[in-house]
């Protein structure tokens, strides 16, 4: 519904009649100017306070959605009216530095992503809402200021960014930082990792871990307390992760939660109780796997296209599931659950299994000519699985 209306607006404002003033192209309604282009030279950039309409001084309310996409603008200074930088504004201009004024209520979706010189932004007393993406893959930002009435950052807000410098104000109530993430208040709940790649330990004072926090992030090596017990929906899909522990008792960690990790060669999973839909998907470094007695649940095809993934070895103490020579299966060996997409060669189903999980074979990295090349199954297999030799191209 949201992108919806914003299709709508923007093909309103496309067929609303645009005027100019000096080099600027704007839509003046109800008493106020929305600047909705800019056509100048001049990289250093004034928005004007106010444009006199039908001999009318109205004041500039917006910079509109595109505005100034992809323009060479190296600076931008905004007037005291200003209330809303829209959708993708400034998307790919050529800024150093932003300086965000408390008039400004509301920052849009993607409103300076992609500025690839933009190195530093201050958001300051009076800014409400920062937008998803809104500063995303800005590689050379490294400081970003956050004021005390910022109570809204969209996900995503900083992806794709290596901050070495991130501050919110200490009465912020909705935010704080360490630096190089952000959490809520109390740090409980850690929102989004934005700092430089190496290591990171996350707080003991955290306790969950919020849907992609660590998306695209540079961070090698991650050390989880066992205060954490609740890790959000891909929180660490495409970061640069190496090595990996989980401390503790994690009550649920979200589906996709490493997708696309892949660098990811050691993985300590501690008191894990569940793997989520393809959790460990495309981690095509990862070789071997202990899963602990604490596992009592698989979602879908954790494992898909771990094309270097040879052994998956369950705790002999795990009362619900079981590993045969490094293949995976439920606790009584009935039903093959994953088996190793690294493997080469020949299977053999073991006598005594009578179902196949669904995706079971679905490791591999799909390569033509590598990895399994038939598997045999069993008598016992019941009907709806049986076959005698399964060629797999």
């Amino acid at each position: 519904m949201i992108r919806k209306w914003l299709y709508l607006t923007v093909w309103l404002l496309a067929m609303a009649p645009a005027h100019s003033f000096a080099q600027f192209t704007y839509l003046a309604t109800n008493g106020a100017v929305t600047v909705t282009g800019y056509s100048g030279t001049n990289p250093a950039v004034k928005i004007p306070a106010t444009i006199t309409v039908g001999g009318v001084e109205l004041p500039v309310v917006a910079v509109g959605d595109y505005a100034f996409q992809g323009l060479a603008v190296a600076s931008v200074e905004f007037p005291n009216s200003l209330t809303n930088i829209g959708y993708a504004a400034f998307l790919g201009c050529q800024l150093d530095a932003v300086i965000i004024p408390g008039n400004v209520i509301e920052i849009g979706d993607s409103a300076f992503a992609n500025c690839p010189k933009l190195t530093t932004t201050s958001i300051l007393d009076g800014v409400r809402v920062v937008g998803w993406d809104a500063f995303a893959y800005c590689p050379s930002l490294t400081n970003v200021s956050i004021s005390v009435t910022v109570t809204n950052i969209q996900t995503f807000a900083f992806l794709g960014t290596t901050l070495s410098s991130l501050s919110v104000d200490p009465l912020n109530p909705a935010f704080s930082a360490d630096g190089t993430a952000l959490f809520n208040r109390d740090q409980t709940v850690l929102l989004a990792y934005v700092g430089l790649g190496g290591a990171y330990a996350v707080p003991d004072t955290v306790k969950a871990i919020a849907d992609n926090a660590f998306n695209d992030a540079p961070v090698t090596d991650l050390f989880i307390p066992d205060s954490v017990t609740n890790i959000g929906l891909g929180a660490f899909e495409f970061a640069k992760l190496q090595n990996v522990s989980l401390e503790g008792h994690l009550v649920d960690i979200g589906n996709f939660a490493f997708e696309g990790c892949d660098q990811l060669t050691n993985v300590f999973l501690g008191g894990l109780t569940r793997l989520g839909d393809r959790m460990f998907g495309f981690c095509r470094a990862l070789t071997h796997l202990e899963l602990p007695a604490t596992i009592s649940s698989v979602g879908t095809d954790p494992f898909s296209f771990c094309g270097s993934l040879t052994n998956i070895e369950v705790d002999p103490q795990n009362s619900n599931f079981a590993s045969v020579d490094g293949v995976m299966f439920n606790h009584d060996r009935s039903l093959l659950v994953a088996y190793p997409g690294g493997r080469t060669g020949p299977y053999a189903v073991p006598t005594g299994v009578t179902a196949i999980g669904p995706y079971a074979f679905a490791g591999g990295d799909q390569t033509p000519g590598a990895g399994l090349s038939a598997v045999t199954l069993p008598d016992s297999l019941s009907n709806r699985f049986r076959g005698t030799v399964a060629q797999i191209d």
